[in-house]
């Protein structure tokens, strides 16, 4: 049985945010689905947006779209075979952005897309753990850290920084095919 979860522009504002002295608000979603061939869809647009997901089953798939002023964080724990996950954080001056990512099982699939304006960091901790790990992973900011995990038969990782203060850590077992570009700004 198919689930599909759509969640858009999720703005949560407590009464007394409301009070004109307060500046920002914040998004937060929460995700747990189980059984096979389930799909979230999220897009978060404004400040301060949280994701937390879990999905258990066979070819289960989040599309994330985190974008807007101030930070953007994802959590994402994910099991069975056949898993993808596609995200995109992007934010204005000053935004971090951070993706926190576990996918175990086999056919893990990840694309990572992290752009930060005017100097703010980027960060990602994926760890992949089954038999044909794939991840495509983009940063662009300052202060750019990435952490790759994969551990399994065929393990695939395409890596792109961009950037200054860029630290990249990646550990695989199993087979082991990385290609990496660094450019510094």
């Amino acid at each position: 049985m198919a689930h599909r979860s759509s969640i858009a522009g999720l703005l949560v504002m407590p009464a007394a945010l409301l009070a004109p002295h307060v500046a920002s608000a914040q998004s937060t979603a929460t995700i747990d689905q189980s059984g096979d061939a389930n799909v979230a869809t999220v897009v978060q647009d404004g400040p301060d947006k949280k994701l937390l997901a879990a999905m258990t089953g066979s070819a289960s798939t989040l599309n994330a779209r985190q974008t807007g002023v101030a930070s953007a964080e994802l959590s994402l724990l994910s099991s069975g075979s056949g898993n993808a996950v596609d995200l995109l954080q992007s934010g204005a001056p000053g935004a971090a952005n951070l993706a926190v990512l576990s996918q175990n099982g086999t056919h893990n699939y990840a694309t990572i897309e992290q752009v930060a304006a005017s100097g703010a960091a980027n960060t990602i901790s994926l760890v992949q753990d089954g038999n044909d790990n794939d991840a495509t992973l983009y940063q662009e900011g300052a202060g750019n850290d990435l952490d790759v995990t994969q551990q399994g038969d065929a393990n695939l990782a395409a890596i792109s920084q961009i950037g200054n203060a860029l630290g990249l850590d990646i550990t695989q077992d199993g087979g082991a095919a990385i290609t990496v570009t660094q450019t510094g700004f």
